[in-house]
């Protein structure tokens, strides 16, 4: 019996991931239903290697300081959890890579939070300004479309005169 216990931690695990998944679709909206699937195939993916992933949801809510840090002592030592916080402080000190959903992938990357934002800070200004060198250059395209179309108009008009 005991051979079948990681097994069923893991059927359980898989069958609480689609549970969430489906209670997150069903309730936000505008979350497409490919990164949903995504998400899931990467949580099975974690627990099919055979480690135990804890999945811990917003541990620091309603706790002191102390439990905070006792927390803190705790995972720091802990390899394989999931995270999910909105304590920013708590993440710089307990993880060390970042999984980002973002509109249109899923990214990795090792670092703390305060890395990963910055770096997210730095993709988003990058984004930003090839956004406007792109509108500077639609624009600049639409005038001279506008131009040829106007001179274009004009010497049409020339020859219909002769």
């Amino acid at each position: 019996m005991k051979r079948n216990k990681p097994r069923q931690n893991i059927i359980k695990a898989f069958n609480a991931a689609i549970e969430g998944v489906i209670y997150t679709f069903k309730h936000e909206r505008n979350m497409k239903i490919h990164y949903v699937i995504a998400v899931v195939v990467l949580l099975i993916s974690l627990f099919l290697k055979g480690n135990n992933f804890l999945l811990i949801d917003e541990p620091t809510n309603h706790l002191d300081i102390e439990t905070r840090n006792n927390l803190v002592n705790y995972l720091e030592k802990k390899k394989g959890f999931i995270l999910v916080s909105h304590d920013r402080n708590f993440l710089d000190k307990v993880v060390n890579h970042i999984i980002s959903i973002n509109n249109t992938n899923i990214e990795i990357q090792q670092g703390n939070f305060s890395s990963w934002k910055e770096n997210k800070n730095r993709q988003d200004n990058f984004e930003k300004i090839q956004n406007e060198r792109l509108q500077k250059d639609i624009n600049r395209l639409e005038i001279a479309s506008k131009n040829c179309a106007k001179w274009s108009n004009e010497a049409e008009k020339t020859k219909n005169k002769k």
